[in-house]
C-alpha cells in the first residue's frame, strides 16, 4: 500500500513538469511578440509619410529676356508644403548650337537652389539682392498676398508655402548685361547670376525648343522626391 502511494505522487509530479514547460515557452512567445509588435510601431510611427505634389512647369528661351522664362504652377497637394524644406533640381543636355569648334558638341546643365542660397540679382526689387532666392512665387500660398499687402520678399523660395493654386515665375533678367534681342546670349560674362541661371544653371541660354530638363523637387529632410518631370523647352 505504501509502495502504491509513492508511485501516485511520482506519476503526479511528471504530470505537472510538462504543463509548466509548455506555459513558460508560451510566456517567452507572447514576451518576443510584444517586444516585436512593439519595435514595428515605433518605426512605423516614426516615419514620416512624404507629402504629395503636383505641378505643371513651363520652360521657355524666346531669345530675349522679355520671352524667356521658368514658370510652375501647383495643380494639387496632399497638405500645404512649406518651400523652406525643399530643393529644386533641374538637369539637361543639349548641343552647342554656336558656329565654331564646338559646334555640336554636348552640353550638360542644370542646377540646385533652395531656401537661403541666395546670391540671385533682380534689380529694383528687394535691396541686398544677395539675399534673394528662387523660384519666386505668387498667388495662394505667399503671405497677404490676397490682402495686395504683400512685400517682395514673401515672394521669395523658402518663405511661402505650396499649396493648390500656387505659382511661381522667373525670368532672366535684361538691364545692360542680359540677353540680346534675339541672339540668344548674354551680352556680358561678368554679369551677376540671374533668376534662370539659378534654376537652370549658367548655360541654359543654350535650351532650344524640344529640348528636355528634368525637374525635381526633393524634400530635404528625408530625400524625398516630391516631383520629377522631363519638360520640353518651348521656343520663340
Amino acid at each position: 500500500m505504501h509502495f502504491q502511494k509513492r508511485l501516485t505522487r511520482k506519476n503526479g509530479d511528471t504530470g505537472v513538469s510538462p504543463v509548466i514547460g509548455v506555459m513558460l515557452m508560451l510566456v517567452i512567445v507572447i514576451i518576443i511578440a510584444a517586444v516585436v509588435s512593439a519595435f514595428a510601431g515605433g518605426t512605423v510611427s516614426g516615419t514620416q509619410k512624404a507629402p504629395s505634389l503636383t505641378a505643371e512647369f513651363h520652360i521657355k528661351n524666346g531669345g530675349t529676356a522679355a520671352t524667356s522664362y521658368f514658370s510652375m504652377k501647383v495643380l494639387g497637394v496632399s497638405e500645404p508644403i512649406p518651400t523652406n524644406n525643399l530643393r529644386v533640381i533641374t538637369s539637361w543636355t543639349t548641343t552647342n548650337k554656336t558656329p565654331g569648334d564646338d559646334f555640336g558638341k554636348a552640353i550638360n546643365g542644370g542646377n540646385t537652389t533652395y531656401a537661403g542660397i541666395g546670391g540671385v540679382s533682380i534689380p529694383d526689387e528687394i535691396a541686398g539682392t544677395s539675399s534673394i532666392t528662387v523660384p519666386t512665387g505668387y498667388g495662394n500660398g505667399v503671405q497677404n498676398w490676397a490682402n495686395d499687402t504683400y512685400h517682395p520678399e514673401e515672394t521669395m523660395w523658402g518663405n511661402f508655402t505650396l499649396t493648390s493654386g500656387t505659382s511661381t515665375f522667373d525670368r532672366p533678367v535684361d538691364y545692360g548685361t542680359g540677353i540680346s534681342t534675339g541672339s540668344y546670349w548674354y551680352n556680358s560674362d561678368s554679369h551677376s547670376t540671374d533668376p534662370m541661371e539659378a534654376i537652370l544653371g549658367t548655360k541654359w541660354n543654350h535650351l532650344r525648343a524640344g529640348d528636355t530638363v528634368t525637374v525635381r523637387i526633393m524634400a530635404a529632410n528625408s530625400g524625398k522626391i516630391l516631383v520629377d518631370q522631363n519638360v520640353l523647352v518651348e521656343g520663340p
